[in-house]
């Protein structure tokens, strides 16, 4: 991220060795692991915040000569993303407890994963074990109060913050649909 930040200030961006490496890392970011495609899409969104449309465009051009191989290939072996599943199923864990059909299920959960991912895993990661974990009203109070107060800081500190402020939501974002606590 850092390298495509810094890559972002020079018009001849392409020239540099450190952008060919930064979108193959960001390739094999994407097709390792699913939650990969925030990156691109954090450095696509942060370039044209920053009005820098070359780099989002090359950024979103060398991402798909990445991703498609990759994707032609399941394709022709029949292969499915698992991600819709996951997405509308009320419990990964429990498929008895049936798809997310309304958008009351849907309500239900996010709310659960917006507590289980975001609050009480933000609580987790700065007051590890030191928190009351049975007092729901506490955790959401606390664990809303640090996300503030990070999201504040990370807004503050420039614009490198906040290509890691749209890189953390993008985190958020996909955890709320898919994720389904711990």
């Amino acid at each position: 991220m850092r390298s495509f930040f810094i890559l972002g200030d020079r018009q001849d961006f392409w020239r540099s060795p450190h952008f060919y490496f930064a979108i193959i890392a960001i390739g094999i970011a994407c097709n390792t692991r699913g939650i990969g495609i925030v990156l691109p899409a954090a450095i696509v969104a942060n370039s044209l915040l920053r009005k820098k449309w070359s780099l989002a465009g090359a950024v979103f051009f060398g991402f798909l000569t990445f991703s498609a191989p990759w994707t032609i290939r399941n394709g022709q072996h029949g292969l499915k993303g698992r991600y819709l599943e996951t997405a509308t199923t009320s419990n990964p864990w429990d498929q008895d407890e049936g798809k997310v059909d309304s958008m009351e299920k849907w309500m239900v959960k996010l709310k659960k994963n917006s507590f289980d991912t975001i609050v009480r895993g933000s609580l987790e990661v700065v007051f590890p074990y030191q928190y009351p974990k049975n007092f729901t009203s506490w955790v959401w109070v606390f664990g809303a109060i640090v996300i503030i107060i990070s999201l504040f800081g990370l807004i503050q500190s420039g614009p490198f913050g906040r290509l890691l402020f749209l890189y953390i939501l993008g985190n958020w974002a996909i955890f709320l649909v898919l994720h389904e606590g711990n």
